[in-house]
């Protein structure tokens, strides 16, 4: 984990084949174009299929179970209230999301879940913008990474094979910036006293102190 991003394993192999056959089922006419997602707006930034929110409950089902279960470090960086339902996006050679920001409304957190594996297809990289600096994602099937809804980012062209992720956003009990950034630091000081890393966490501890010194000046 760290300030901008959250990277780790969220599905098990079992579940991310549970969700290829639920995918199996579908027909072709239960993917729609993306920009019908775009009521207004710009209709050329992205060329995807996306599912029928009917037809992806039990998907739903899945990757918010295996967050309440198991993925605690989520809950603490984001201090999610609620996740909204999953979008699953399909793209094949040709498609493509230019550079955009998330709608403001979706929440405070976007999260990207990888369901196909890098070596399932050519391009496709999820490309982060932060501080001006590009960094380039592309991991293997049921692994996720969670970013500032806020962050620009953007999928690079399908060069070749099938691009297969699951998208949702969340919004955080926490609405001001600067106390969700402390309560994720000192969520992390307390992980790193478990661990008995008493260095990384006097260290964090120590900036939480300092920030809220600022906070005042």
């Amino acid at each position: 984990m760290i300030n901008n991003y959250y990277l780790r394993n969220l599905l098990y192999k079992e579940e991310v084949e549970s969700i290829r056959n639920l995918l199996l089922e579908c027909k072709e006419s239960d993917w729609v174009d993306g920009l019908d997602s775009l009521p207004e707006g710009n209709h050329t930034i992205k060329k995807v299929k996306q599912l029928h929110h009917e037809v992806s409950t039990d998907i739903h089902n899945i990757i918010l179970n295996s967050i309440d279960d198991r993925d605690q470090k989520f809950l603490d960086f984001t201090v999610a209230k609620g996740s909204s339902f999953p979008l699953i996006t399909k793209m094949n050679g040709g498609d493509f999301y230019h550079t955009h920001h998330d709608n403001g409304i979706n929440g405070h957190f976007s999260t990207t879940v990888f369901i196909s594996n890098p070596e399932d297809y050519e391009g496709g990289e999820l490309c982060l913008t932060i501080d001006g600096v590009e960094s380039k994602v592309k991991l293997n099937a049921g692994q996720a990474i969670t970013y500032g809804t806020g962050i620009p980012h953007r999928v690079n062209t399908i060069k070749s094979g099938e691009r297969i992720a699951i998208v949702f956003w969340s919004q955080s009990r926490i609405t001001d910036p600067w106390a969700r950034e402390i309560y994720k630091d000192l969520s992390n000081a307390y992980y790193y006293f478990q661990s008995k890393e008493y260095d990384k966490a006097e260290f964090l501890t120590e900036g939480v102190r300092h920030s809220v010194l600022r906070r005042y000046l």
